[in-house]
């Protein structure tokens, strides 16, 4: 029988208390923390500073300007992670920006848990889930000899990502070098006139076309070119 995967979160140190106090019959957390196994609370800078592909799905709250923004620099950092939001929403107001800035959804603390609950529960499960098939699938195969006896081979190394790629088509090219500055996902898809939820996409379809898992890998594989594009505009100037 298929075994499920534990469900293990990271939690904003700004939710502990909700966390401490989801004891309460009445909390809005009390749902939420009996369906997972495990959460680990982590400040916001720790989040910045993750290096590669932010596996785990993260609990952020956004009840303010600045942890909008918080989110939204977290997004752009890691396209491809689950964030959920954290608000206090009567107004729906916080729950459009949350979106806007990156959220996948919003766990609201004015509605009662258990209406939203199974929803968050079933993305957690999906979520761990694909991850532990990501982790199988990627595990060396054990290859049997001629003569019967099982033998370990590891796993060839992937070949180094390359750039540029001649795959890429010119506006793939000009979106990665977008994504190596400060402009945010929102401000390349406007450039792009399009959508936020359609330029997500196309940088998950980028990702994987070079072998990166998020802007900081993207940068340092596009590095040498940049430098090189201007090195050629300075002694044309």
């Amino acid at each position: 029988m298929h075994e499920s995967q534990p469900l293990h979160v990271l939690a904003h140190v700004a939710l502990k208390s909700h966390f401490e106090t989801a004891h309460a019959p009445d909390s809005p957390f009390a749902s939420l923390h009996r369906c997972l196994d495990r959460v680990d609370f982590v400040e916001g800078k720790e989040l910045a500073a993750v290096d590669g592909t932010l596996d785990l799905p993260v609990l952020l709250p956004v009840h303010s300007e600045y942890q909008t923004e918080e989110l939204r620099a977290l997004r752009n950092l890691h396209p491809l992670a689950l964030l959920i939001a954290v608000t206090n929403d009567i107004s729906g107001h916080p729950t459009y920006y949350a979106i806007r800035s990156g959220a996948n959804f919003v766990f609201n603390l004015a509605i009662e848990g258990r209406r939203q609950v199974g929803i968050v529960h079933a993305r957690l499960r999906a979520h761990a889930e694909a991850r532990a098939f990501a982790t199988t699938r990627l595990q060396p195969v054990p290859h049997r000899a001629a003569v019967g006896t099982a033998l370990q081979v590891p796993a060839p190394a992937a070949p180094p990502p390359v750039w540029p790629t001649p795959e890429l088509s010119a506006e793939d090219r000009d979106l990665a070098r977008q994504l190596c500055t400060p402009m945010t996902v929102s401000e390349i898809a406007r450039s792009h006139y399009c959508s936020e939820r359609s330029m997500y996409r196309r940088i998950r379809r980028l990702y994987d076309s070079l072998g990166v898992g998020n802007r900081s890998e993207l940068k340092t594989l596009v590095s040498a070119d940049l430098a090189s594009t201007e090195g050629l505009r300075s002694r044309a100037g």
